[in-house]
């Protein structure tokens, strides 16, 4: 029986802090081990939902300014929705966060490259696709029709279909890290600092790091659980298969 599990998520799962939970609760690991740098984890700890919101409401003021106005109804509802959307951000993190506070002999880890540059070049995307350019307007306006239990099934339709489909996850993730031609036809858009940054989001070694702060710490007697984005799952668990760790995708919780 093995005691290292390579746990696989997807970082948008709506219902990831309530599995994960689950998941610790049930495992009782003595070590977990997360796919973030310390710096990173720290902010996401420090950043409640309460003041990513309140970003979201200056866009949307930022919106007004440049003359797409929203009215009460479709500025709540919208609220609403990225609230639902926005509540699992950090999940991977904040979950062994708590579970630490209440088991206090169990270690967290994070191990994945510490590059501020990543962050960057994610919020430099994140802000293009939030200018209120003809195409987000008619975006947020058609999807502002649709009740938000609507938005919500069709985010758990999308998140189980990720989790369904891990192995292409992985695969898409080896050919943005791995070819070059691939990587600037997927992200030709985006300025050539974006681009450049989220190469580092796709940087092979992030494997051997996260690899490398596994077996550094983990103990072979001693529960282990290793959290990371699902195409990252067989990557790692091939540097680590010499321990023979276990897979498991977090929906199955």
């Amino acid at each position: 029986m093995t005691n290292l599990y390579l746990v696989g998520t997807v970082h948008t799962d709506p219902d990831g802090i309530e599995r994960l939970d689950s998941l610790l609760n049930e495992l009782a690991p003595k070590r977990i081990f997360v796919e973030i740098s310390e710096d990173r984890a720290r902010k996401i700890i420090s950043n409640p939902l309460e003041d990513q919101m309140k970003k979201h409401e200056e866009v949307i003021e930022s919106w007004s300014q440049q003359g797409f106005v929203l009215t009460p109804e479709q500025r709540a509802k919208l609220l609403n929705l990225i609230r639902f959307k926005n509540g699992s951000h950090g999940f991977e993190v904040r979950s062994p966060s708590e579970y630490k506070k209440r088991n206090i002999f169990t270690d967290v880890y994070y191990v994945d490259i510490a590059d501020e540059e990543i962050v960057k070049g994610v919020n430099e995307a994140l802000d293009r696709s939030q200018e209120p350019t003809p195409e987000v307007r008619q975006k947020v306006l058609r999807g502002l029709q649709s009740p938000i239990e609507n938005h919500m099934a069709d985010l758990r339709r999308l998140v189980d279909f990720q989790y369904k489909e891990a192995h292409c996850l992985a695969s898409y993730f080896d050919g943005m890290s791995h070819d070059p031609e691939f990587f600037e036809r997927e992200l030709a858009e985006l300025s050539p600092q974006a681009r450049e940054s989220l190469r580092r989001v796709f940087d092979p070694k992030r494997n051997d790091h996260i690899a490398d702060g596994i077996r550094k710490y983990h103990i072979n007697d001693e529960i282990s659980i290793a959290v990371m984005g699902a195409a990252h799952l067989g990557m790692v668990g091939y540097l680590l298969s010499d321990l023979r760790p276990d897979y498991i995708l977090l929906n199955e919780f």
